[in-house]
Formats: structure tokens, C-alpha cells, sequence
């Protein structure tokens, strides 16, 4: 229940002796534990350390208990579940410096279904938490014991995205030049399970070893039914709801597992000998096709929108696809409450929902209106794209906002590709035990979009009804390449006669707009942006992966390896074009934005032309990491890293 101790196993304080006969006594007196089913019993054993056979016919527990010669110490696999840090506390001098090391654990999920937290000083693991929903799964409970397998796996365990909201108290010094002390008086953490269910916990570990329960939300409880696979990495915010100030979590709704085949559409007859589930045909709407603002202390559902919403929500028809990155949460006068909200989803749409936190608003009139600004699902005409050809936006959008002359507006930056089957088009041949069994050939380019949100500025936005200029356009009104116009490029984008709504560029093209994906350099949709974009000193870094990459030593085919790279790409903001001060291509600039590729390749590689600004091998992300500087001063320059090596330095 909300706010209880989880459930230890088993309970403590542990004896200083007879530790098995202990821990066996309590599988069979200990609340709850005790009644836990047989087989759930022998799985927590094995994952404690112990051999017990997994005998779904017994009747008892073996009478003694023996550790395992090779016991549970290797963990799942964490791929998706970044690990987080979290300070309990630290000492501070007079000028406010460290006196010592803080006192830190670390927090990560893994795929056998623990969230584990260790001391970071020590290694020392302090807790792990396995969800009940993975204990009564047959199947994701068989991953917390070493050795077993299933013909449905792997197994995906708790490999979601978990967040740290923390609150610090200051014990002062008592005489001149003593020491302060700094220590938590909250520590929450929030996320979900990605594919291994569809729920969201909360949990108080402000003693990690005596972690408390704050909520769970899953698609089994009435008010979260269009929930799916947990994949949306959770927003920590403040809103006024009711008239009082609530601390949020903010979630997309989820994955769909039907999105797994690349040819799923909506509406239409999907079921293939690779993809055979039948339940996807004639799919209305996806699950997952919500959004969702849960008070992050009780779990209640405080607001949310769909296609179609019961109880406080706002509903907007176009909303009928997965949204399963983490939502982009804007504060946009200032005052530390949320007002607006932008996302995109796997039906290649962005949404942005605006939220009324004006005093003595009611819970009814809090979601002011979801509005759809694009629909990049379609062709240069506006005509929808069929056949799952749609682009899929798995990242959360990146907002910047710019001024030009009078003007400001809002850029929201994009790029898409299909994380669901990344080797969907290549390789041509070797795709034994890979899905879809023949590469496809009919898909499209991937894109960086930039759509220009003219509204967000409105003072009447949120406590008027605006006219609308940003709603439901379409890629006709996009420009493609705009590096290769010339003239004044503002006028295109911002002014009263302005006739582009947004720009795009393929991730497979150079900076002349040249397209390499013409099936024999690249396949067409063989590149993919992958994690999250970052906009930096006015310019948009998308980490792009490419399963034909060249700019990494080649690997032994007769050895398991990884398959591609990704490379960094740069785009300037916020036309998607370098500027110079006229408004006019900066030609300099740009020639190192886009798809950058070398003669320069790699030892041993056979390659002519190789790919330039590597990241790293596989499915990678960036980060800004800070170069040491030894010219002094506050603020260091930093670095784009990856899991190679930094990129450039920036101011």
C-alpha cells in the first residue's frame, strides 16, 4: 500500500549465525512472504544465493538450505536504464567547498527485474527492489535464476528509465570556519519497466535500507487503461491543481508492441508470417496513446489526454499512436509551474498541450487543449503516408526558443528512425534469426525536422482562445534543404507573408543536400537518429546510427560483433542552415553540418569512403562532459562525449 515499508526478504536484523536456517524460517512464518506461491518461493531463494530446484509439483521447501556453488551473481542486462546517482549527504567549509566525498549510492535497473542500488564509495549493494508484477510473471520470474531459460525471451526485467527527485536540508555550522552538513530529506525515484510490463512505481529511499513504497500506476487499474510497455522516462514537475501546488510525474503513455513489425499501420491488416499477431489488424488506436500527470506522491491520475478521455482530461482525435519518450515540459512564464507540454509520437505527429495553473482554476479546466502542430506522416502534397512508412519519434522533442526581429516562436527539433527493428533494411544477406526475415526495400529517408511552433508566445494562450496559427500542418508546407536556398532565410520561415512552416533534412544527405542513401553508397532508411537530440550554442547535435557505418576498425565477421556505428551530426538552429549576420547561407559553417563522410578510413578498412565524426560502435547517445581547464574560472568549457571519445570544445 502507498507510503508501507516493501516488503524486506526476509525481514532483519539477520543473525550473526545459522543465516540459512534463518532466512528458510521466515519463507515460512514472515507476513505475505508466507504466502507467496511455492514456486515464487524457490525463485527468491535461488536469487538470495541458494540451490533450489525449481519443482512446480512440490509441496514444501527443501528442510535445509545449501548457497549455491555458482550463486546468482550475474546480473541482467542494463541497456536502457541509465544509472542515476543519489547524494544523501556531504560536509561544506566556510566558502562552501567539499571537505570530504559525499556520500552517494547508485541506482540502475537491470533485465533480470531488479532495481538495484548500490553504496558508490564501496560497491556495496544495499537494496534491490523486484516488482511483484515480475514475481508473478512465470516467465520474466524465471530471469531472477541463474541458468533458466525460455523459448519467449530474453527476458526484459526492469530496464525503463528511472529518476532521482531529492530535497536537502542545511545543518549549519556552529562557531567560524567549522563545517556545514547538507543531507537528504527526500529521496524519490521514479520510472518504469520498459518492456518487461506496463506500470510505473514510485518509491522512498531516503533509507535505502528501509525503502518505502509510494505508488504503483499500471494499465490493470481503472484509470490508466491506454498505458503501455513503460518506456516514457518520467518528468518531476510542479503544477497548480485544485488550487494547490502538487508535485507531478509526467509519462507518455507507452509502447504498443505491435510497432515491433516496421509495416504497422492503423486501421489496417498488419499480420505477416514474421509478425503473426493478429491482434494488431484493423488497430483503431495504439496503446499507449496518452499522456499522463500522476501525483507523485499518491500515484493518482491528476490529468491526462488521449483520443478520447474519461474523468480531468483533455482529448484530441489525432492522438491514436504510442508516445514513448519522455514528455518536454515547459515553464514558460517563469513561475516554477509547467504550462506547457510538447511530444511526438510513433505515428510521426507532435502535439503540444498547454495546462491552465492560474489561481482558482478548476480540476475540469486545468488541461486548456491538446493541439496537434504536425503531421510529418505525409508526403510533400500532404497526403498521408501508408504501409508503415510513417516516420517514428522515440526521442522527446527538442525545444529552443528564438527571436527574429519582432518575432519569437518556438522550434521544436525532431528526428526519427525505427527503433523497433533498427536493421530493418540491411543486412542484404546473413539475417538468420533477425526480423523482418527479408531486408525490406521500399523505405523511406529518415529526417531531422524542424517545426515552428507560432503560438507558444501568445499571452492569450492560456486564458484566452487565440486563433491558432501552428495546428495540423503538413509537409507540404516544409521546406526541404534549406542550406541550399539563397537570399535572406528568415523571410522564409518568420513574417507575415512567410510560406514555410518548418524545415527538414535527410539524415542520409551532405550538406549540398546531396542524397547518399541512393541504395549503393547507403540504403534508403538504413540510417536512424537514436537517443535524444541536444541543442547547444545554436545548434542541434542528433546522434544518428548507420548499420553500414564505416568509421570504426572493422570487425572479424567469423566473431559475434556489433553491427553499425553512430555518428554525430550538427544542424544550425534554428532554420535548420548556417547564417551569417544578413540572413544569407554561411557557407563555411555549413559545409560541416549533415552527413560528413572521409577518404581517411579506419586501418584494415576496404572502404573508398568512410564516415566521419564517429561516436562510437552500436546504438549510442551524447552527452556534454566537461574539459578541465587550467586557465581557471567558474564555468569550464566542455565537450560532446561519446563512448569513444570528446568532440570539438565548446564555449
Amino acid at each position: 500500500s502507498n507510503g508501507a515499508n516493501l516488503l524486506r526478504i526476509p525481514e532483519g536484523p539477520l543473525p550473526t549465525t545459522g543465516v540459512p536456517a534463518y532466512v528458510l524460517g521466515k519463507f515460512g512464518t514472515q507476513t505475505t512472504l508466507q504466502d507467496m506461491p511455492l514456486l515464487a518461493k524457490q525463485k527468491l531463494l535461488n536469487y538470495l544465493g541458494y540451490s533450489v530446484a525449481l519443482d512446480s509439483a512440490a509441496t514444501a521447501l527443501p528442510s535445509t538450505l545449501t548457497l549455491s556453488p555458482t550463486p546468482h551473481l550475474a546480473m541482467g542486462g542494463s541497456i536502457h536504464s541509465f544509472p542515476v546517482q543519489m547524494t544523501y549527504s556531504a560536509t561544506l567549509d566556510s566558502a562552501g567547498n567539499l571537505t570530504s566525498t559525499r556520500t552517494d549510492s547508485v541506482l540502475y535497473g537491470t533485465m533480470e527485474g531488479g532495481l538495484h542500488v548500490v553504496d558508490s564509495a564501496t560497491g556495496v549493494e544495499q537494496m534491490v527492489f523486484v516488482p511483484s508484477e515480475v514475481l508473478r510473471n512465470p516467465v520474466a520470474s524465471k530471469a531472477i535464476v541463474k541458468g533458466q531459460s525460455d523459448n519467449i525471451s530474453p527476458a526484459a526485467g526492469l530496464d525503463g528509465s528511472w529518476v532521482v527527485d531529492s530535497l536537502y536540508t542545511t545543518e549549519r555550522a556552529t562557531s567560524a570556519g567549522g563545517t556545514s552538513l547538507v543531507k537528504a530529506r527526500r529521496m524519490n525515484v521514479y520510472g518504469g519497466l520498459r518492456m518487461g510490463g506496463e506500470s510505473y512505481y514510485g518509491l522512498n529511499l531516503l533509507d535505502p535500507t528501509a525503502p518505502k513504497f509510494l505508488f504503483r500506476a499500471g494499465r490493470d487499474q481503472t484509470d490508466f487503461t491506454r498505458m503501455g510497455q513503460s518506456w516514457s522516462k518520467p518528468v518531476l514537475a510542479n503544477i497548480r491543481y485544485n488550487n494547490a501546488i502538487k508535485r507531478v510525474m509526467i509519462v507518455g503513455g507507452g509502447y504498443d508492441q505491435c510497432y515491433e513489425n516496421p509495416q504497422f499501420s492503423l486501421n489496417s491488416t498488419v499480420s505477416s508470417t514474421d509478425f503473426p499477431d493478429t491482434t494488431c489488424n484493423n488497430k483503431s488506436a495504439a496503446q499507449g496513446n496518452a499522456v499522463y500527470i500522476i501525483d507523485a506522491t499518491t500515484g493518482a491520475r491528476l490529468w491526462w489526454a488521449s483520443s478520447s478521455v474519461s474523468g480531468v482530461g483533455t482529448a484530441n482525435t489525432n492522438m491514436t499512436h504510442s508516445i514513448v519518450s519522455r514528455i518536454s515540459a515547459i515553464d514558460g512564464d517563469g513561475d516554477g509551474l509547467i504550462d506547457n507540454l510538447y511530444f511526438g509520437d510513433l505515428g510521426g505527429q507532435v502535439f503540444r498541450a498547454d495546462l491552465n495553473n492560474t489561481a482558482g482554476t478548476s480540476t475540469a479546466n486545468f488541461g486548456k487543449r491538446v493541439v496537434r502542430l504536425a503531421n510529418l506522416a505525409t508526403d510533400t502534397n500532404g497526403a498521408a503516408l501508408a504501409g508503415g512508412k510513417n516516420p517514428r519519434f522515440y526521442e522527446a522533442p527538442t525545444v529552443t526558443i528564438h527571436d527574429q526581429g519582432a518575432t519569437t516562436f518556438m522550434l521544436i527539433g525532431l528526428a526519427s528512425g525505427n527503433r523497433s527493428t533498427p536493421l530493418d533494411v540491411f543486412p542484404l544477406v546473413g539475417r538468420d534469426g533477425m526480423k523482418p526475415t527479408n531486408a525490406l526495400s521500399d523505405r523511406l529517408v529518415n529526417n531531422v525536422y524542424g517545426v515552428i511552433d507560432r503560438d507558444f508566445i501568445k499571452s492569450d494562450l492560456i486564458t484566452g482562445n487565440p486563433t491558432l496559427q501552428t495546428q495540423n500542418i503538413n509537409m507540404s508546407t516544409f521546406q526541404k534543404d534549406p542550406q541550399t536556398l539563397t537570399g535572406n532565410i528568415p523571410s522564409v520561415f518568420v513574417g507575415a507573408s512567410a510560406p514555410r512552416n518548418g524545415w527538414y533534412r535527410s539524415l542520409s544527405s551532405n550538406y549540398l543536400g546531396t542524397e547518399r542513401a541512393d541504395n549503393s553508397f547507403r540504403i534508403k532508411g538504413g540510417m536512424k537518429a537514436f537517443e535524444e537530440p541536444v541543442a547547444i550554442t545554436g545548434n542541434l547535435i542528433v546522434p544518428v546510427y548507420d548499420p553500414q557505418g564505416t568509421g570504426i576498425t572493422p570487425q572479424n565477421p567469423c566473431l559475434p560483433r556489433v553491427v553499425g556505428e553512430t555518428d554525430r551530426q550538427r544542424y544550425c538552429l534554428p532554420f535548420g542552415a548556417c547564417l551569417n549576420t544578413n540572413g544569407t547561407i554561411n557557407t563555411t559553417d555549413e559545409s560541416s553540418s549533415g552527413f560528413k563522410t572521409t577518404t581517411t578510413c579506419p586501418t584494415g578498412s576496404t572502404a573508398a569512403e568512410c564516415n566521419s565524426n564517429v561516436i562510437g560502435l552500436g546504438i549510442v547517445g551524447i552527452t556534454p562532459a566537461p574539459i578541465e581547464d587550467t586557465t581557471g574560472g567558474a564555468c569550464p568549457d566542455f565537450t560532446i562525449a561519446g563512448n569513444s571519445s570528446g568532440t570539438g570544445r565548446w564555449e
